[in-house]
């Protein structure tokens, strides 16, 4: 099972990436113990960076739909009028969190639902 999808890994397995996957050009394996079993764990660095890439699209193409919801609310505030409904903050926060829900990226942004400003809705939290 993917490690990367329970948190509970994460201080585990941080010293064996950066000893043997961080800078690796070929398989790591290797294994450990964990709540009384035995883990074993692998990388493949071809794997990595396959899925780095998608997860980068993905990232790029959610700033890109931010930074339009973001321009249509500064230009309605501006006084510019749309032929469809008009945004409010609510509105882009509420797409917001759909469009990182539906990514499955929810797990490097975090949606602010309680945010008082619009632009402070989404915050990047820092990688691993």
């Amino acid at each position: 099972m993917p490690g990367r999808r329970y948190g509970e890994f994460d201080d585990l397995l941080k010293a064996f990436h950066q000893a043997h996957c961080q800078d690796a050009d070929h398989e790591a394996y290797g294994e450990m113990a964990w709540q009384d079993h035995r883990l074993i764990v692998a990388h493949r660095p071809e794997v990595a960076q396959v899925q780095t890439a998608a997860r980068d699209q993905k990232l790029e193409a959610l700033q890109a739909d931010a930074r339009q919801w973001f321009e249509k609310l500064d230009n309605q505030d501006a006084g510019r009028r749309y032929r469809d409904r008009q945004l409010s903050d609510a509105d882009v926060t509420a797409r917001l969190y759909k469009a990182v829900s539906d990514a499955h990226l929810e797990h490097i942004l975090k949606v602010d639902l309680t945010a008082e400003s619009k632009r402070s809705s989404w915050d990047v939290l820092p990688s691993h």
